[in-house]
Parts: C-alpha cells; sequence; structure tokens
C-alpha cells in the first residue's frame, strides 16, 4: 500500500486507500511506479528550467555573432575590402 507522501506517476492520484500492491487502483494505473511527492515535478521543473536557460543561451550566441558579423561587414565596406 502506498503512503501519503507517495504519488501515482501515471494519474497523480495519492490517497492510501487506493494504492494497492504498487498501482492506483481507483484509476486502474498499470505504471507500478510510485515517485515521493514533489519528485517528478521538481526534476521537470529542473530539466525545463535547464532547457530555457540553454535556448536563452543559443539565442543570445545568434544575436552576439550576428552583431559581429555586421561589424565585420560594416569594416569590410569602410575599407573599400568588399566588392
Amino acid at each position: 500500500m502506498g503512503t501519503a507522501r507517495e504519488r501515482c506517476v501515471r494519474c497523480g492520484h495519492a490517497d492510501n486507500e487506493h494504492m494497492r500492491n504498487g498501482r492506483c487502483v481507483s484509476h486502474r494505473c498499470t505504471c507500478r511506479g510510485f515517485v515521493a511527492t514533489g519528485k517528478l515535478e521538481r526534476a521537470y521543473d529542473a530539466k525545463l528550467r535547464a532547457y530555457e536557460q540553454a535556448q536563452t543561451r543559443a539565442l543570445d550566441l545568434r544575436d552576439e555573432a550576428d552583431q559581429a558579423y555586421d561589424a565585420w561587414q560594416a569594416a569590410a565596406a569602410e575599407s573599400g575590402e568588399m566588392t
């Protein structure tokens, strides 16, 4: 039987009376997996934050590259190196 600190991974149910032998019987959940309350959410939030940070960094790097390329083009145009 699950404890109040456990939650069904598939349906999110966390009632002791509805968990039997690793299964949420109230929802007929067949995942047989339980995660401590909040553990799954924290892991998801951490992955989401890491993804958002990586995406923001990639956009920043792209902007820096665009600015550097524009500066290079302007300098090349001023010096007459561009045809």
